[in-house]
């Protein structure tokens, strides 16, 4: 377990950068799973702040940048669908602790890391792609439990991800607790959504990003709107607390 515990961490260290799609609507359908990639690995760019507003020693613009520094550290876990050389390959679909096998094609890649066993699987269901990562524990257990589930549309520009509690199995060696819950879509006007939170409802966030850098933020607690913050493309900002569906407290700062 050591070792599970160690290579977890070094992911998540390292944070890989959470891009913004480039796909064309007129890009015909992939004809094979060998040719269906992940946009969030494959296709998105760094979402980031106006230079001014990165500069900015207001508290609040500060908050700014580490609610975007979440959104990019999605890409962190996209190390499990990474496919290293040598990875075996096949088509039967992995019936693990916490997988859910449907009929159809499926394509499947399994490896060793320092050893763990790894494992990723790919398939479509419907209108969406469906890219599942299993691991073991390290201890010589043959026995792997799905880690990640991430969805998304056939055209790449939306999706979601779930990532499971890995040391919380139940009775039957299912992860059913989710630790991490995203959801993100790439605009038709350029901005990029993203969707946050813990697994629940009682900490939730929503940041939205336009293509000239502008953005806004609105922050949740048990379902109520708590924090909202906006800034425009040089960086000047705006920011409002609620209680009760009221605002409380608001200000702004200029750079």
């Amino acid at each position: 377990m050591q070792k599970l515990k160690f290579f977890v961490y070094a992911l998540f260290i390292t944070p890989l950068l959470l891009t913004s799609c480039s796909k064309d609507d007129d890009d015909p359908q992939p004809a094979k799973l060998e040719d269906v990639k992940f946009a969030l690995k494959e296709d998105f760019e760094e979402i980031t702040a106006p230079q001014n507003l990165q500069k900015s020693e207001d508290p609040n613009a500060q908050q700014v940048l580490g609610y975007i520094q979440q959104a990019n550290s999605f890409k962190s876990y996209m190390n499990f669908f990474t496919i290293p050389e040598g990875a075996e390959k096949s088509n039967t679909p992995i019936n693990a602790a916490g997988g859910r096998v449907t009929s159809g094609e499926y394509l499947v890649y399994k490896w060793s890391y320092d050893g763990l066993t790894i494992a990723y699987q790919v398939s479509q269901q419907g209108n969406e792609y469906v890219f599942e990562a299993f691991i073991n524990d390290g201890e010589g257990s043959s026995t792997l439990v799905k880690y990640i589930e991430a969805r998304q549309s056939t055209d790449g520009k939306k999706g979601s991800m779930k990532v499971f509690d890995f040391y919380d199995l139940d009775d039957n060696g299912k992860l059913d607790d989710v630790t991490a819950n995203y959801i993100w879509e790439h605009r038709d006007n350029g901005s990029i959504y993203f969707k946050f939170d813990f697994g629940n409802d009682a900490l939730v966030y929503e940041l939205e990003v336009n293509a000239d850098a502008s953005g806004k933020v609105q922050y949740y607690i048990e379902g109520e709107l708590y924090y909202f913050v906006e800034w425009d493309a040089q960086g000047n900002g705006s920011w409002k607390y609620y209680s009760e569906g009221k605002v409380v407290e608001s200000d702004s700062w200029t750079v």
